[in-house]
């Protein structure tokens, strides 16, 4: 599986890069990609976003200089800001299913934030790690002919 650090980019290209890797994976040559990068100040819509998901107008979001962009994913809006690491896994999970990836990424991020000093915990019912001081992890996944794309942003 290989590996790749973008740095500082637009969201628009990140998701062009995924879309470049995805179909080495969907036609076996390659078992997967991850991608990492820092998004310039963006607000993604997933599929269960809400105008409530978003708690200044969308004016006001875009005179601080953010961006909006549809995210061709679940969940709800997620802010992304320089300083943010972003995620973008491009695997087959077909031999682990959904859950079982969606518990191994919480669990390797919680490992990592705790190694680190950050210590969090998943919540059901709003999923996500959260630390005593607020939401440290999102993930926004698309499973698709069993290969995820999209992925997680860690504060």
């Amino acid at each position: 599986m290989d590996a790749k650090f973008f740095g500082l980019i637009s969201f628009q290209k990140a998701q062009a890069l995924q879309l470049d890797k995805l179909a080495s994976v969907k036609f076996g040559s390659c078992p997967g990609f991850v991608l990492g990068f820092e998004l310039e100040p963006t607000v993604t819509l997933g599929a269960r976003s809400a105008e409530q998901d978003v708690f200044w107008l969308e004016q006001a979001w875009r005179e601080r200089g953010f961006v909006f962009a549809d995210a061709d994913r679940g969940g709800q809006a997620t802010i992304h800001n320089p300083g943010q690491l972003v995620i973008f896994p491009t695997i087959d999970i077909r031999a682990i299913g959904v859950r079982r990836f969606v518990c191994l990424v919480s669990d390797v991020t919680r490992n990592f934030l705790s190694a680190n000093g950050c210590e969090t915990k998943w919540r059901e019912q709003d999923p996500g790690l959260y630390s005593s001081t607020g939401k440290v992890m999102s993930l926004g996944l698309r499973v698709r002919s069993g290969i995820v794309t999209h992925g997680l942003s860690i504060n």
